[in-house]
């Protein structure tokens, strides 16, 4: 390829590069105001202090609100890239509560409050979802108060019958040592029935010696008589 050609590609491509940044680069930096409408469990769950304290971050204008459909309804206006990063986060901290976030862009000037706020539409409905919440937790608890007091029965129960147990191997060890007494005191008395009879067992070995002695020195003289009767 000619170095003319060559450079005249490099130029072409510059120029477009140029020409897609300058289109691009604005969209970015321009100001939007779009309505956000949140759906699913998104109320009373702490969500429109993230919201407002996000928008304040991000440095929107706008504000949030419960609405009685139990919907989650947002007007904000700011930076596209500052606009897309609050909607990132919104869906990013109730990932699991939110069904849907529908978008819309409002093209009039809108009056907006300067310091992005929450805003409370009706106070005895906020007041009593909060009431009906506080409730339930409370049942909760009580619930689990209960069911706290059943476990620790139960744990009295277990107690009572280990220290039983404790105390039946106590009895039962006591018995043991008694036996091994006994035991040891047979064994003793044993031992020394044992070295009686070995002791008359030696006496009587000695009264047999010397029987056998003195019948031996009996039948002596007896053949010594009998010789001379026979010599007469």
């Amino acid at each position: 390829m000619p170095i003319q050609a060559y450079i005249a590609d490099l130029l072409f491509i510059s120029t477009n590069l140029i020409q897609m940044g300058t289109y691009v680069i604005p969209m970015q930096t321009r100001i939007k105001r779009y309505n956000l409408l949140l759906k699913g469990k998104v109320q009373h769950i702490g969500y429109r202090g993230f919201i407002e304290g996000t928008a304040r971050k991000l440095d929107l204008k706008g504000y949030v609100f419960n609405d009685v459909d139990g919907s989650v309804k947002i007007a904000c206006e700011g930076l596209q890239n500052s606009i897309d990063a609050f909607i990132a986060s919104i869906k990013e901290f109730a990932r699991s509560d939110i069904d849907t976030i529908e978008k819309k862009e409002i093209n009039e000037d809108i009056y907006l409050p300067s310091v992005f706020s929450r805003v409370a539409t009706d106070e005895y409905y906020e007041f009593s979802k909060k009431f009906d919440i506080g409730i339930d937790f409370l049942g909760g608890i009580k619930t689990d108060t209960g069911g706290m007091r059943g476990s620790l029965d139960e744990l009295k129960n277990t107690s009572n019958d280990t220290r039983n147990s404790l105390e039946e191997l106590k009895n039962i060890s006591n018995d043991m040592r008694d036996m091994s007494l006994d035991i040891k005191n047979a064994s003793n008395g044993m031992k020394g029935s044992l070295s009686n009879i070995d002791n008359k067992l030696g006496t009587i070995d000695n009264s047999l010696g010397t029987f056998v002695i003195e019948q031996r020195e009996h039948n002596l003289r007896l053949e010594k008589i009998l010789e001379k009767l026979a010599e007469r």
